[in-house]
């Protein structure tokens, strides 16, 4: 492993990216339990703009609303496996600077 930035980061950086005795970063926890329903409360209202875009009438704007909506909708929910997995045990890479070498 080879860092590229050898001056050290400030111990409450330090702190924040800890490993605690489960072996979770405390920075990925923060994250992933701020992400998920911030997430969840995404698709909901993306799914309730989505019926306000349709019920109306067939324009080229509301399609194109549509169409956004629904790629957004994709996204959350694509984001969520993402979530998941900084909550969950994994490597506590997210904040480092290193660079790893086999």
């Amino acid at each position: 492993m080879t860092d590229l930035n050898a001056s050290r980061p400030p111990n409450n950086l330090i702190k924040f990216i800890d490993i605690d005795r489960s072996g979770i970063a405390i920075s990925d926890l923060v994250i992933g339990i701020f992400e998920i329903p911030v997430i969840f409360l995404a698709i909901i209202l993306n799914a309730l703009c989505l019926r306000t875009f349709t019920s109306r009438r067939s324009h080229v704007s509301n399609l194109l609303y549509s169409l956004i909506v629904m790629n957004d909708i994709a996204s959350g929910l694509a984001a969520i496996p993402t979530a998941l997995s900084l909550i969950r045990n994994r490597d506590a890479v997210l904040l480092g600077n290193a660079v790893l070498y086999d």
